[in-house]
């Protein structure tokens, strides 16, 4: 069954004709090889080999052999086993071994780089507050300003890589993301898209910014390949996998199933299992991430991508992501939201907890100006001291803002959970360039608000003051 034939049709035939014919004449030496020596040989040990059906399709198995001494003569039983899905996870795994540790690597320096921008733009910030810039001077302000949001999107990317950039979930319809993204991608360049999409919308939970990477890689790399111009065909529809195995091995539910398909050159069979790892490239100006980022952003969205390409007929992306409905959408409306023109004006008494002595400075010194009391501590345990005497003198915080990640310390959700844990209801805040923790859980944690760094210093004093001016609260689980 597994290789198509009926028993009657392989009877008297040699066993090379189950293999490809480039390997007729070098597995018929390892068979003389044998019948001259024969022993028992166990599943799983010797060579992974690949037989092919009658249809032509290659199969990788696995052979255990027994020599039988027959009234006939030697005979041999053979047993042989499909691997197919056995290598699909190896090669998995494998990928996953590697993204793994680069990805580590990757999430620890956007952690720290971000947080040298951050302090970068807190200095700018605090210097343009205390400083009167004449025009030519306000110019190199705001290139400055430029340049570290470019340096945080870079960073970014790499915490998407790391899986430590946890998606922020949201109900979008993918129909429109995806079309408003490749049309972006497409802009300025000789190709053109086409569009497919079944149904009256094609909605799933996924973090927009994250997703527009995807869409944005893919449309790009299609793009690349056709330098002269050439078309991309999008298009979706909506799936149900049932229980058990399916071809694209994801839990039975329904799904949203996406194609990028281009009529580029095609891609070389040798290098495709490649395509999704990192700073694997095949162009002179790649990274080698573009691709990567794609694969880690699809399976933190528990869904999968694959791909299929023969040279000369194009190449295939096949996306899928777990469906929604647009009555799921339940994502509440941000409370607090940003203004830029901010007038910088304060009161209160406000706790700042992180380890970076530039971005804490900075932050202290913008809040002093502003007029607010500022307690500055380095670590968790000095702000759990800190509330311990504010509750002793009856002097209690107003907001605390807090680092998520405090290296070999207490962090920022470690404390407020120990805040909420002693039904403290005071507002918190935190702040990080990088964090493993997915939303849901700093959701849990009982906070406020959340900044990422980099983030202007208008944005925190705009933050404190509606967390301060909001009605009074009862007790925070």
């Amino acid at each position: 069954e597994m290789l198509e034939y009926d028993a009657e049709e392989l009877i008297g035939l040699k066993i090379e004709v189950l293999l490809p014919q480039r390997l007729h004449t070098v597995h018929e030496g390892h068979r003389q090889n044998y019948i001259s020596d024969p022993q028992r040989r166990p599943m799983g040990v010797g060579r992974d080999l690949l037989a092919v059906s009658k249809s032509g399709r290659e199969i990788p198995v696995e052979i255990g052999l027994h020599p039988v001494n027959t009234s006939e003569g030697l005979r041999v039983a053979a047993v042989v086993v499909d691997i197919t899905e056995r290598i699909h996870q190896r090669e998995v795994n494998e990928r996953h071994d590697r993204l793994e540790s680069v990805g580590f690597l990757a999430g620890g320096l956007a952690h720290d780089y971000n947080n040298v921008l951050a302090g970068i733009l807190g200095n700018v910030d605090l210097l343009e507050k205390s400083m009167a810039f004449v025009a030519k001077d306000q110019v190199r302000v705001e290139a400055i300003r430029k340049l570290v949001s470019r340096g945080s999107i870079i960073a970014n990317r790499l915490i998407t890589f790391s899986k430590g950039g946890a998606p922020i979930f949201s109900i979008e319809n993918l129909a429109e993301v995806v079309r408003d993204s490749a049309e972006t991608s497409i802009s300025g360049t000789s190709c053109s898209v086409d569009y497919e999409f079944s149904g009256h919308g094609l909605f799933g939970r996924i973090d927009k910014s994250q997703f527009v990477q995807v869409v944005t890689n893919l449309v790009i790399n299609s793009v690349q390949a056709m330098p002269s111009g050439g078309h991309i065909q999008i298009s979706g529809e909506a799936i149900d996998l049932s229980e058990g195995e399916n071809a694209h091995r994801v839990p039975a539910g329904r799904y949203v199933h996406l194609t990028f398909h281009d009529d580029g050159p095609g891609i070389p069979p040798e290098i495709q299992s490649k395509l999704f790892d990192p700073f694997f490239t095949t162009k002179a100006q790649g990274n080698g991430l573009g691709l990567a980022i794609v694969h880690s952003i699809v399976e933190q969205h528990g869904g999968t991508i694959t791909l299929e390409s023969v040279p000369g007929q194009g190449t295939t992306f096949h996306v899928l992501l777990p469906a929604a409905s647009a009555a799921e959408d339940s994502e509440r409306e941000t409370a607090l939201r940003i203004n830029p023109e901010i007038v910088c004006s304060g009161t209160g008494k406000i706790l700042v907890m992180d380890d970076n002595d530039f971005v804490r400075d900075a932050m202290v010194s913008v809040l002093r100006t502003c007029g607010y009391e500022v307690t500055e501590c380095r670590s968790g345990s000095e702000v759990l001291e800190a509330l311990t005497r504010a509750t002793i003198d009856q002097k209690p915080y107003s907001v605390l803002v807090l680092d998520v990640m405090i290296p070999g310390q207490m962090g920022g959700i470690e404390v407020a959970r120990t805040v909420r844990a002693q039904n403290l209801s005071l507002p918190i805040v935190l702040m990080s360039g990088y964090s493993e923790e997915s939303l849901a859980s700093i959701e849990r944690t009982g906070i406020d608000h959340y900044l990422h760094k980099p983030f202007k210093m208008n944005d925190l004093v705009t933050v404190l003051e509606r967390l301060q001016n909001r009605p009074p609260q009862d007790n925070l689980p």
